[in-house]
């Protein structure tokens, strides 16, 4: 399944997961979106100076899951094509959090229905939602579930982290986070650590890759960063001793973004925001700073472009 985890601190949401897409008995793959935007424009019933009816609330909320990725992702894609330009003729009632909860009830109920029909237990997930309300005029977050009933999907809701230090995880790496975080305070490093060792352990299948991790500006829009993932590396490569050194990698949702990255060749510059993480050392860390100081060894092109990464510690190859 995964596990995706939504907690409030340093004064606002925030909403993390690992990278992990299974297949079954086909594998899996560590490139999985599981924390998304999901831009909101709500419409009222009165009409503007130009004519248009007006815009009652525009913000990007926070989306992740657990779970079927069918599922999850054709809802999630369909609930924002909906919410893009969606009216709200209740004038008796004020929009709230709760109300846009409620609306999405309604469609995650009937997109499961029709998965779970053909999937079974296969096809069901749980997720996560947070953004602005316009009513309490704060950030608020909502864990969704989704039982089955006779055939169909029955979606409740319930709202979650309201305070400060407070967390929910769900999905098959609840168990292992919870273990890692107890006792820790709830902030966005522990919380990203004790992700992290989740996914470092392996104990889990269904969950690994890189962290994926969003939270909200101050203007109360959501956004999905990328991580530099910073570990001090320091191998024995046959009779060769490589570090102690400090290894910087840029991860975005699976992705080591700008590997091989080559400006007269490539016409874009993707530029997601990105917070720097202090990690311990792991395999794949390893592994990739042994090839890149034998590359720097052997003055191999890769070798040139990493000497920043591979020996910019006290120590480089030796």
């Amino acid at each position: 399944m995964t596990v995706s985890i939504l907690w409030r601190s340093e004064g606002r949401l925030h909403l993390a997961s690992d990278s992990r897409m299974s297949f079954g008995t086909a594998g899996a793959t560590d490139i999985g979106v599981k924390v998304m935007r999901l831009p909101i424009r709500i419409r009222g019933c009165d009409l503007d100076e130009t004519g248009a009816l007006n815009t009652l609330f525009a913000q990007t909320y926070g989306f992740a899951y657990a779970g079927s990725l069918s599922n999850a992702a054709t809802f999630k894609e369909f609930i924002e094509d909906i919410l893009f330009d969606v009216q709200y003729v209740d004038t008796a009632t004020p929009l709230s959090f709760e109300v846009i909860c409620g609306f999405l009830c309604h469609f995650s109920e009937r997109i499961s229905t029709e998965v779970v029909s053909r999937l079974a237990e296969n096809g069901q997930y749980t997720f996560l939602l947070a953004g602005y309300c316009p009513q309490a005029k704060r950030l608020r977050g909502a864990r969704f579930s989704l039982a089955q009933d006779a055939g169909r999907s029955i979606a409740s809701f319930e709202e979650v982290a309201q305070e400060d230090g407070q967390y929910v995880a769900v999905g098959s790496g609840k168990t292992e986070f919870e273990k890692h975080i107890a006792r820790q305070e709830v902030s966005l490093r522990p919380v990203l650590l004790a992700l992290n060792k989740v996914i470092d352990e392996g104990l889990v299948d269904s969950v690994g890759g890189d962290i994926q991790y969003g939270s909200f500006g101050k203007n109360g829009d959501f956004s999905v960063s990328g991580i530099t993932r910073i570990s001090n590396e320091e191998v024995v490569d046959g009779e060769r001793q490589y570090g102690p050194s400090e290894q910087r990698v840029f991860k975005y949702r699976g992705f080591e973004l700008y590997a091989g990255w080559t400006v007269p060749d490539d016409k874009f510059w993707p530029s997601p925001g990105v917070i720097e993480l202090e990690v311990p050392s792991n395999e794949e860390s390893k592994q990739r700073f042994i090839a890149r100081c034998r590359a720097l060894i052997a003055g191999t092109e890769q070798g040139q472009s990493s000497v920043s990464y591979a020996s910019s510690g006290a120590n480089g190859p030796s």
